[in-house]
């Protein structure tokens, strides 16, 4: 656990996979933001679909959206997003550190950024990767942001959201 929060501190790209016969520790690895949590003894087939993901994941890692925001075009790399919010026209994309705001369509954006990400709610996308908690009306991320979950969409996300982290 230490090396994980370790390589998240240094924020490398990476995919954690925790296996281990504690499941205790489960919870910690969410903090962490692990890719997965497999415990012991591991079924071959779900280790081996769980790997297969992961190289999807990573080879995600490098992939990015073009937005242009106050005249300037910026590359965005998808795995920095922690969520998009759109207020009419105006789209913020809301990052670790930092939110550009561009014009665009939430449709338009979404169509951009592939299956680790989920629209909760009319005004919201968010990455799957980093969430932390969800109620049955708001998810909490990893940076400490609570955004809304429709009610109406709120089945799907729980179906959706626990594929993500069982696959």
């Amino acid at each position: 656990m230490s090396i994980a929060r370790e390589i998240r501190r240094r924020k490398i790209h990476s995919v954690i996979i925790f296996v281990t016969g504690f499941r205790e520790f489960m919870e910690d690895a969410f903090d962490v933001n692990a890719f997965h949590y497999l415990l012991k003894p591991i079924d071959s087939e779900k280790f081996e679909r769980i790997f297969n993901r992961a190289v999807e994941e990573v080879s995600e890692f490098d992939r990015s959206i073009l937005i242009r925001a106050g005249g300037i075009s910026r590359k965005i790399f998808v795995s920095e997003i922690f969520y998009i919010e759109s207020d009419d026209k105006r789209i913020r994309i809301h990052l670790e550190n930092s939110t550009v705001e561009t014009y665009s369509t939430m449709d338009s954006i979404e169509s951009e950024l592939g299956s680790r990400f989920f629209r909760c709610h009319r005004c919201f996308i968010v990455n799957l990767e980093k969430i932390v908690s969800y109620s049955s009306s708001e998810i909490e991320l990893s940076n400490g942001d609570r955004i809304l979950l429709s009610r109406n969409k709120s089945r799907e996300f729980r179906k959706i959201f626990l594929h993500y982290i069982r696959c």
